[in-house]
């Protein structure tokens, strides 16, 4: 018989397989809505069947980078952010860490109009030859009430897809950004869907900085 940590485990390993595989399927869609381009980041959304929430999509050709380089300057930056993250507005822990770049977390968001909202979420790095992708999504809270106990006062959101996907290109790395998801009770569809393609130019994120290191 498992033990709660072996289940959650298998659960993790097997979520990150399934995104893996429905973000590559996404990326070969043909319904992406062509929506701005700003800093080199072309910005798309396309509808998701069941949700009034669209999907944001992110694509930038980021010119003389390395793969490698932009992982650790992605691992760099979240732990710079955990550092000078102010706990008073979000609240990062991570539980259970299965590995170097795999692992299971808990974040807390806390806005002075809505009520605070919790994500448990799931992160790894998967690589396929030339193409690399950092996959994340939400864990089941039946999976995770043994570590995180749903907090008083707050809604659980969901985050369906948070997928990079990063191909090289010789010296150049192709950049996709695609993340749909839920913040859960009352934020009207509308106002989520004006204001979360704004997160579609996290790519340009990572290049400006990148640019500062060469």
């Amino acid at each position: 018989m498992q033990t709660d940590d072996e289940q959650l485990h298998r659960a993790c390993v097997d979520i990150i397989k399934e995104k893996t595989s429905a973000g590559l399927e996404l990326l070969q869609k043909d319904d992406w809505k062509f929506l701005y381009e700003s800093e080199d980041v072309e910005v798309y959304q396309r509808p998701v069947t069941g949700s009034p929430l669209v999907m944001f999509r992110g694509k930038q050709v980021m010119n003389n980078v390395k793969w490698i380089d932009f992982l650790n300057l992605y691992e760099d930056m979240r732990m710079e952010t955990l550092a000078k993250v102010d706990p008073d507005v979000i609240e990062i822990s991570c539980p259970k860490k299965f590995s170097e770049l795999f692992y299971f977390y808990h974040t807390v968001v806390r806005a002075p109009v809505v009520t605070d909202r919790e994500f448990l979420l799931v992160r790894d790095v998967v690589d396929d030859g030339d193409a690399h992708m950092i996959v994340g999504a939400s864990v089941p809270a039946e999976l995770t009430d043994s570590w995180c106990p749903k907090k008083k006062g707050t809604v659980r959101g969901l985050v369906n897809h948070m997928f990079w996907h990063c191909l090289q290109q010789g010296d150049d790395l192709v950049v996709n950004y695609l993340l749909h998801g839920d913040p859960c009770g009352w934020i009207p569809a509308w106002l989520y869907n004006r204001f979360s393609s704004d997160q579609a130019m996290n790519p340009n994120r990572y290049r400006t900085e990148l640019c500062k290191l060469n």
